[in-house]
């Protein structure tokens, strides 16, 4: 493994003063009681699924959420202190349980640059 793999960067490289940040990549796909056709905000239990979100979104775990340009698919860069908890968590979402968002797709994600981090 290399320095920049690992994380560490010879004195005054990039990776010198990045602080390595591990969120979640959180995909989301239909599930089978997806409405095919119909826009994401007239899915059924819309509401409920908004204000789990938003929820998530307060307590700053969410960092950025969003579907694909396509729709096909949503993506969550999700703050956790591990895999586990980012699955029971979206186990808990009301779209999950009724089946309109299949599974969640969990992978970590370690950062080494981010523009938004002060300087």
């Amino acid at each position: 493994m290399g320095a920049e793999e690992d994380g560490v960067a010879e004195e005054g490289g990039a990776l010198a003063s990045a602080a390595v940040t591990p969120l979640f990549l959180v995909f989301r796909g239909p599930g089978p009681s997806w409405v095919p056709g119909a826009p994401t905000r007239a899915q059924p239990l819309w509401d409920e699924h908004a204000a789990f979100m938003d929820r998530l979104f307060e307590q700053g775990r969410v960092v950025l959420a969003g579907p694909y340009s396509d729709f096909s698919r949503n993506l969550i860069v999700f703050e956790a202190p591990d895999r586990e908890d980012v699955e029971r968590v979206f186990r808990e979402d009301p779209w999950t349980r009724a089946g309109i968002l299949g599974a969640a797709e969990v992978i970590e994600w370690t950062i080494f640059l981010d523009s938004r981090r002060p300087k």
